[in-house]
């Protein structure tokens, strides 16, 4: 097994469609809204872990003002994804209280 074939940059965040190496990437031929993206993503977060961790990883370098190249037709909403993502972790009881 080729462990490069799993590495990737976090720093590169794909949001056009058609980019299979990116949980952010909607299908090839999806046509869809800023709003749809939002609800497609939602989706995604819902069902595949390799998702909530991607989203988990990008959420966390945004917050910390790591280098995160937002590309492609929906990169500009997904600021606020982030943010509200960020959000809703902060609202979440710690394992302390």
């Amino acid at each position: 097994m080729n462990m490069a074939n799993f590495v990737f940059d976090i720093s590169i965040v794909e949001t056009d469609p058609g980019h299979p190496e990116s949980p952010f990437s909607p299908p090839e031929d999806w046509t869809g809204s800023l709003e749809d993206y939002r609800g497609w993503l939602r989706t995604q977060f819902k069902a595949s872990p390799w998702v909530r961790q991607r989203l988990a990883i990008a959420a966390r370098r945004y917050q910390l003002k790591g280098p995160l190249d937002v590309r492609g037709r929906f990169g500009s909403i997904l600021p606020s994804i982030l943010t509200s993502m960020l959000e809703k972790i902060r609202a979440e009881p710690s394992f302390d209280e």
